[in-house]
């Protein structure tokens, strides 16, 4: 006898992994110009909640973000890259 995994996990885990593969491509980009990434784990006040912390240092500068402030992050880095490559199309 066992139990099902409702199909919800599965596409729930899928979306996790496809992040976390995200994720590792972006903090490679970073370390590749010269940023110092260290994750640090951290545990929430509800048992097992458990989130992340992030800080980038370069040139004795560093910056903290919690997870939710590197998402925004990563996601304006994304659309600066978009929009770039727009007004390069455009120009052509």
């Amino acid at each position: 006898m066992g139990y099902d995994v409702p199909m919800e996990r599965k596409e729930e885990s899928t979306f996790l992994a496809d992040q976390t593969e995200e994720l590792s491509c972006f903090v490679k980009y970073l370390e590749s110009i010269k940023y110092l990434v260290r994750i640090e784990k951290t545990v929430g006040h509800e048992e097992g909640a458990e989130s992340f912390i992030i800080t980038l240092s370069k040139d004795d500068v560093s910056t903290t973000f919690s997870e939710d402030e590197f998402e925004v992050f990563c996601n304006t880095i994304k659309k600066s890259i978009a929009f770039e490559i727009f007004k390069k199309s455009e120009k052509a």
